[in-house]
C-alpha cells in the first residue's frame, strides 16, 4: 500500500473525508512536535492503525485525495495547536463531504470492518437441490445517542466529543457489527432497508437529534424568524435542552473537554440565533433556557424536517483558517471543487 503523508496547503479547494473512531487504551500513531516534519515527509502504513489503514482505503474507493484525522492533523503536544483546532472541529466535520464512522469499534485499532459473518446454513433438499441459507442477528436499526442502548454495539457513540461530530456531519457513514448505517440531516437508512420512525416512538427525540438540529437551525435562519414565530424559537430552546441532556450523559477522557466537546453545535447554535454563547450560557438564556410552550404549538412533521434541509444539508462553507485535514492523493486524482483549506496540515497517500 501507498505511503501517506502528512502535508500544509493554503487556499486549495477540495472535497474531503472525516475519521471518527474511538482512541481506546491502545497507544495509536500521532503527531507531535517532535515527529511534524517526519509525519510530513511520510507516514509508513504499517505504523497506521488498522482504523485508519481502513479509513484510507474507503477514501481511496470512493474517489477522494483527503482524509482528516484528528490524532494526525493535531499536534497532540501542543496546547496552542490543539486549542485552535479544536475551537475548528466544527468547521472540519460540517465542511467535510462524508464522515467514516467506526461506530463498531471500541478500540482505536479495531478497524472499521466488522469480521462477523452470517451463519450458513447448507443443505439439499429432497429432490436433489442445493440450498444455502444465511442468518444474521436481528439489528436494532434505531442508532440513538444514549449509553443504555448504545455501549454493547455502537461504543463510538457513548463518547462526548463524537456527539457533536456526527450531528455536524453533512453525512455520515456508519461501520456496525452487521451492516452499514447511512446519516445525512434529513433521513437514517441501513443497508437492510429504508429506516423509518412513527412520531409517538418514544426514541425518536434522541434517534433524531441530527435531524432535527439541522431543522432547527433551518428554521432559524429564515428571515424574520426569531422575532415573529414564538414557535420558532421555542422550537430551539427544546432543540438546545435535548442536545444538552444527551450529551451530559455521555463519556470524557478528560474533564477540561466538557464545553469544548460542544462548543461546535453551541457556536452554531449562536450563529443561527444572533446571539452569544458564554462557556455554557446563553446572553438571552432566558429565552434558551426558561421559555415555555408557546399557544397552540405544532410540532413540524417529520416530513417537514426532511424538506427543511434541503439548503443546509447541500450547503458548503469556508474552513476557518489554519484548519487541520488529512488527505490521500490518488493515480489519477480527480478533486471538486468544495472547501477552501486555508494553511490547513493534511496528509497525502501516493
Amino acid at each position: 500500500m501507498a505511503e501517506s503523508a502528512l502535508m500544509s496547503t493554503a487556499g486549495e479547494e477540495a472535497d474531503y473525508i472525516c475519521l471518527s473512531h474511538c482512541w481506546g487504551l491502545a497507544q495509536i500513531i500521532t503527531t507531535t512536535k517532535a515527529t511534524l516534519n517526519e509525519r510530513k515527509r511520510g507516514i509508513p502504513w504499517g505504523l497506521l492503525s488498522n482504523t485508519f489503514q481502513d479509513a484510507i482505503v474507503m477514501t481511496r474507493t470512493l474517489g477522494f485525495r483527503y482524509i482528516w484525522i484528528d490524532s494526525l492533523c493535531i499536534v497532540q503536544d501542543d496546547a496552542l495547536d490543539w486549542e485552535k483546532e479544536s475551537a475548528q472541529m466544527a468547521s472540519v466535520y460540517s465542511n467535510g463531504y462524508l464522515t467514516l464512522a467506526g461506530t463498531r469499534s471500541r478500540k482505536g485499532n479495531g478497524g472499521l470492518f466488522s469480521k462477523k459473518h452470517d451463519v450458513e446454513v447448507s443443505g439439499t433438499t429432497p429432490n436433489g437441490h442445493s440450498y444455502c441459507i444465511h442468518f444474521r442477528e436481528r439489528i436494532d436499526d434505531r442508532i440513538e445517542m444514549i449509553p443504555d442502548s448504545t455501549n454493547e454495539h455502537y461504543p463510538l457513540l457513548t463518547r462526548a466529543w463524537v456527539y457533536q461530530e456526527r450531528i455536524l456531519s453533512t453525512r455520515v457513514l456508519h461501520f456496525g457489527h452487521f451492516e452499514l448505517f447511512f446519516e445525512c440531516h434529513s433521513s437514517i437508512q441501513c443497508e437492510c432497508g429504508y429506516v423509518s420512525y412513527e412520531e409517538d416512538d418514544p426514541g425518536i427525540e434522541k434517534s433524531l437529534v441530527k435531524i432535527e438540529f439541522a431543522d432547527a437551525l433551518s428554521q432559524l435562519s429564515l428571515p424574520g424568524a426569531q422575532e415573529v414565530d414564538a414557535n420558532t424559537a421555542y422550537y430551539a430552546a427544546r432543540m438546545w435542552r435535548t442536545i444538552v441532556s444527551s450529551y451530559s450523559a455521555l463519556s470524557l477522557t478528560k474533564a477540561a473537554d466538557r464545553l469544548p466537546a460542544l462548543g461546535g453545535l453551541a457556536r452554531q447554535t449562536a450563529a443561527a440565533r444572533g446571539t452569544t454563547y458564554y462557556a455554557g450560557l446563553w446572553k438571552d438564556r432566558s429565552t434558551m433556557i426558561f421559555s415555555g410552550p408557546p399557544i397552540a404549538k405544532q410540532e413540524p412533521s417529520l416530513q417537514h424536517r426532511g424538506r427543511a434541509q434541503e439548503q443546509l444539508l447541500h450547503g458548503r462553507g469556508q474552513a476557518h483558517q489554519d484548519t487541520s485535514i488529512i488527505t490521500t492523493r490518488l493515480s489519477s486524482p480527480a478533486l471538486m471543487k468544495g472547501l477552501s483549506i486555508h494553511k490547513s496540515r493534511i496528509g497525502t497517500s501516493q
